[in-house]
C-alpha cells in the first residue's frame, strides 16, 4: 500500500509539534512495511491571498498514484483523493477560536465565511471517509464556531510522542519547551518566577516571534535562560532532569509537551484554558490545574520544589497515563486496521511469571521484555508478575505499545514464609522455587491470573514457577530460560532442604514439559538437556535464543569513546561486567575482584547492575561497583567500555549480556561458558578463554588494533542478522499462530 501523509509547511521552517508528530506517522508507517511518503506544500498563512493560494494547491494536488491519503491540519484537506482519511490537528486558528481576539472590519468577517465555507467542503464525509482529531479541543472550536460540526463524526485520536528514549533523571529544574508565540504563554510561567525565591533555574527551549517578550523578561531574571532550538537527544536530557515541565498555552489542540514531559516522569502544570493539556492532567494527580495567573503558576512550582517526592509521584501517575497512548493504535485507526491484518482482532497472549518485569534488569527480564514487545503487529501482550519485596501496591502499566505489565505485590506472610525456606538453605535465595506452593499466601495473584486466563488465546509459562496456578488453559508454551532443575541442583544442593527442593523443581519442570503444547529454549545444548532428563519429544521445542534490539543499542563511534571515559569520571582502558545479584554472576565478580583487577591493575573495571561490594567481599582499588544504572547511563557505559568479560563458569540457557556487549561493540573476553547458545566464532566474534587466560587476552585486545577492529565489526554484524529480537519474536509468533491453527483444526474435527 502506497500512502502519501501531507504537511502544509510555512515559507520560514517551523518544526514544532505537528511537523514532528506528521514526520513521525510516516517513520512509523515505513517501520510497519508500509511505503509512505511525506507530501509538504508551503502554505504562507500571512497574507489572504497566500492562504487561499495554500486552499488551491491542495485541491490541484494530484496524488492519484496513492491507495491512501492522510490530511492532517489545515488547509491539506482540500485534497480529492477516492480513499482520504482525515487527522485534523487544527484548522486556521485565526478563523475560529482567535478571531475576536484581534479587531476586525467587515472584511475580516467576510473571509472568515469563506473560510468557514472552505472548510466545511474539504472535511464533508462525502470527501472524507473517517475523521480523527488530536484532540477534543479541535472539535469544541469548530461547534462553537458552527453547529455544522456537530454532523461530523470526529474521533478523538492522541497521538504519541515521536521521540525515543525518554528516561526518568534528576529533579534540578524548571523545563519549558515550545514556540516562542503568545498563544503558547511562556511569558506567563517567566512572569511566575518573579514570586519564587531560591537559585532555582527556568529552562526555556525553543523559538519564534515573541523572543523578546520572553528576552525582556530574563533579562531582569539571571535565574531565567533562553536555550533556542534544541537537539532531540538534548530535549530528552531536558526532560529527564527537570523538576516539573509547565506547560500553560491558551486553548491548545493537543501539546506533545504534556505526553513527552509524563514519558519522562514529570508533572505538569498548565491552566484551565489550556485547552486539552487541562483535560489530559489530573489536578493533584498528575500535575495541577490552575488558573492563568503567575501567582497561580509560582504557587504550583513552590509546592513541587518544597516536595519534590510529590514530583516524582505525580510524574509517575503521568508516565501511566502517556504509555496508554501508542502508535500502534494511532496507526491501526488511522488505516482502518483496529483488528489484526488477517481480519481478525488480535493474538492475545498471556505471559505468567513470578517477578517484576520494569525496570528490565538482569537476564530474564531482559529477556522477557525485549522478545515480548518485538512480536508481529498482530500480537498483544499482557504479563502477570509479582513484587518479591515489601511496599510496592498493585501496578497496571504499558512498558511498550502492545506490552502490559501487570505486578501483584506478595503478602508479608508470604515473604516471611519464604525467609525462614532460604535461611534453611544457607541463605541462598529461594522465592523461585517456593512459588508453586508459596503463591497460595499471595491470593490475589491466582485471581489476576485467572481473569487474563480466560481473555487470552495463547499463555506462556515463563520459567515453571507459576505454572500450578495456570490449570488447563491451552495452548500452552513453556519460555524454558534455562534448565531450572540443572541451576537449582548446583546452587541449592549443599543443604538437605536445598536438595529437597531442587528435587522438586525436577517435578515440575517435567510436568510442564510433558504437558505444554511447545518449548522455547535459550539454545541447543539446553534442547539436548530436555530431551536427556526429562524425554521430552523434540518436535515440540523451539530454539528461540536470547537476542538483543540493536535499534535500541546501537555501536558508537570510537571517537566518542573518551568523552563518555571523561562522562563517567574513568580513564584509561576500561573494562566491563554487568550482572544481576545470581550466584554465577557474583562468583564471575568475585574473580574480577580477586584476580583479574590485581593482575591487571593499569585497567578500571566497571561492574554494572545488582552486584555490590558485600556480595563479593573485597574490593581493589580500580573496581568501580556502579549498581544498576539507568538506560541512558549503561549506553553511556558501553561508549566508554574498551573490553568486556563474562568470566562465568556454570549455567545454563544464554547470556543476555553477551548480545549487549556484541551489539555495542565491545570486544568480549568469555568462557566456554559464557558463549554457550551463540553461533560464533572465536577470534571473529568474540575471544572464548580459560579464566587464566583472560588477562593475556584483554592485553591483545588492547594491544591488537586489528583484531579489535574486526571483532567489533563481525560480533556486531552477527547480533544484527541472527540475534535482533525482532528477527527472534518473527520466529515465536509463527510458533504460536501454528499452536492456534492446530487448535481450531482440532476442535473442528471434534465436531
Amino acid at each position: 500500500m502506497r500512502i502519501a501523509v501531507l504537511m502544509p509547511t510555512q515559507p520560514v521552517p517551523v518544526k514544532g509539534g505537528a511537523e514532528r508528530l506528521t514526520e513521525g506517522i510516516v517513520r512509523k508507517l515505513r517501520e510497519r512495511g508500509y511505503s509512505a511518503d511525506l507530501v509538504k506544500v508551503e502554505v504562507d498563512e500571512r497574507s489572504w491571498e497566500t492562504l487561499l493560494e495554500g486552499y488551491c494547491k491542495f485541491f490541484y494536488l494530484d496524488l492519484s498514484s496513492y491507495d491512501l491519503v492522510i490530511s492532517t491540519k489545515a488547509p491539506s484537506y482540500m485534497v480529492r483523493h477516492r480513499n482520504h482519511v482525515s487527522y485534523l490537528y487544527h484548522t486556521v486558528r485565526v478563523f475560529y477560536d482567535m478571531f475576536h481576539e484581534i479587531s476586525h472590519d467587515k472584511e475580516s468577517y467576510r473571509r472568515r465565511d469563506i473560510v468557514h465555507s472552505l472548510d466545511k467542503y474539504g472535511l464533508s464525509p462525502k470527501r472524507v471517509r473517517r475523521h480523527f482529531v488530536n484532540g477534543s479541543q479541535v472539535v469544541k472550536r469548530l461547534i462553537e464556531a458552527d453547529s455544522y460540526w456537530r454532523s461530523i463524526p470526529f474521533e478523538v485520536l492522541h497521538p504519541p510522542s515521536p521521540l525515543e528514549g525518554f528516561r526518568e533523571g534528576d529533579y534540578k529544574y524548571v523545563f519549558i519547551v515550545g514556540r516562542l508565540h503568545r498563544w503558547k504563554r511562556i511569558d506567563l510561567v517567566a512572569k511566575a518566577m518573579r514570586y519564587i525565591k531560591g537559585d532555582v533555574q527556568l529552562l526555556i527551549a525553543g523559538d519564534g516571534e515573541d523572543r523578546g517578550v520572553i528576552e525582556e523578561i530574563a533579562s531582569r531574571d539571571r535565574r531565567i535562560e533562553l536555550l533556542g532550538e534544541v537537539s532531540d537527544d538534548e530535549l530528552l536530557e531536558l526532560y529527564a532532569n527537570a523538576l516539573v515541565v509547565p506547560f500553560t498555552p491558551k486553548w491548545e489542540d493537543f501539546g506533545l509537551v504534556t505526553v513527552e514531559a509524563f514519558m519522562s516522569k514529570k508533572p505538569v502544570i498548565t491552566c484551565t484554558d489550556s485547552g486539552e493539556p487541562a483535560v489530559i492532567v489530573k489536578d493533584g494527580v498528575s500535575g495541577f490545574v490552575c488558573p492563568p495567573k503567575p501567582r497561580e503558576v509560582a504557587k504550583r512550582i513552590r509546592y513541587f520544589l518544597k516536595w519534590p517526592d510529590e514530583a516524582r509521584r505525580m510524574g509517575r501517575n503521568g508516565y501511566r497515563t502517556a504509555k496508554e497512548i501508542t502508535w500502534s493504535n494511532l496507526i491501526a485507526k488511522l488505516l482502518g486496521l483496529e483488528q489484526s491484518s488477517s481480519g481478525s482482532r488480535r493474538v492475545k497472549v498471556l505471559v505468567a511469571d513470578n517477578q517484576v518485569l520494569d525496570p528490565p534488569v538482569g537476564g530474564g527480564r531482559v529477556r522477557i521484555y525485549d522478545l515480548y514487545r518485538s512480536l508481529p503487529p498482530e500480537f498483544e501482550v499482557t504479563y502477570v508478575g509479582s513484587f518479591d519485596w515489601l511496599g510496592p501496591a498493585y501496578r497496571e502499566q504499558m512498558l511498550d505499545e502492545r506490552l502490559k505489565e501487570i505486578c501483584v505485590p506478595m503478602t508479608v506472610p508470604h515473604i516471611a514464609v519464604n525467609s525462614l525456606v532460604s535461611r534453611a538453605c544457607g541463605g541462598e535465595v529461594t522465592l523461585d522455587v517456593t512459588t508453586p506452593f508459596l503463591m497460595r499466601l499471595t491470593p490475589l495473584y491466582k485471581r489476576v491470573l485467572r481473569y487474563h486466563l480466560d481473555e487470552c488465546d495463547v499463555v506462556v509459562c515463563s520459567h515453571p514457577w507459576v505454572y500450578p496456578y495456570i490449570g488447563e488453559k491451552r495452548p500452552l508454551i513453556y519460555d524454558a530460560h534455562n534448565c531450572e532443575y540443572y541451576i537449582k541442583r548446583e546452587i541449592l544442593g549443599g543443604t538437605f532442604l536445598g536438595r529437597i527442593l531442587a528435587w522438586l523443581v525436577k517435578r515440575l519442570e517435567g510436568r510442564v514439559c510433558r504437558e505444554c503444547d511447545a518449548i522455547f529454549v535459550c539454545s541447543e545444548e539446553d534442547a539436548e538437556l530436555f530431551k536427556r532428563i526429562y524425554g521430552v519429544d523434540g518436535s515440540k521445542i523451539h530454539v528461540i535464543p536470547n537476542g538483543v534490539r540493536t535499534d535500541v543499542v546501537k555501536m558508537a563511534p570510537l571517537e566518542r569513546k573518551e568523552e563518555a571515559k571523561r562522562e563517567l569520571g574513568a580513564s584509561g582502558s576500561v573494562v566491563l561486567f554487568v550482572g544481576s545479584p545470581y550466584r554465577p554472576n557474583i562468583e564471575a565478580a568475585r574473580f574480577i575482584c580477586s584476580k583479574l583487577a590485581e593482575e591487571l591493575d593499569s585497567c578500571e573495571f566497571l561492574v554494572v547492575g545488582g552486584i555490590t561490594e558485600e556480595h563479593v567481599g573485597c574490593k581493589p582499588g580500580n573496581v568501580r561497583f556502579m549498581g544498576i544504572v539507568d538506560f541512558s547511563t549503561l549506553m553511556k557505559v558501553y561508549e566508554a567500555s574498551d573490553v568486556a568479560v563474562n568470566p562465568v563458569t556454570r549455567g545454563s540457557g544464554s547470556n543476555v549480556k553477551m548480545f549487549w556487549y556484541m551489539a555495542a561493540g565491545v570486544p568480549v573476553v568469555t568462557t566456554e561458558v559464557g558463549a554457550r547458545g551463540i553461533r560464533g566464532e572465536h577470534m571473529k566474534h568474540f575471544i572464548v578463554a580459560e579464566l587464566e587466560d583472560f588477562p593475556r587476552y584483554i592485553r591483545l585486545l588492547l594491544e591488537d588494533r586489528e583484531l579489535y577492529l574486526r571483532i567489533r565489526r563481525e560480533a556486531r554484524k552477527l547480533v544484527e542478522e541472527e540475534y535482533d529480537c525482532r528477527v527472534i519474536a518473527r520466529r515465536a509468533g509463527e510458533v504460536m499462530l501454528k499452536l492456534l491453527e492446530r487448535r481450531r483444526d482440532e476442535g473442528s474435527h471434534s465436531v
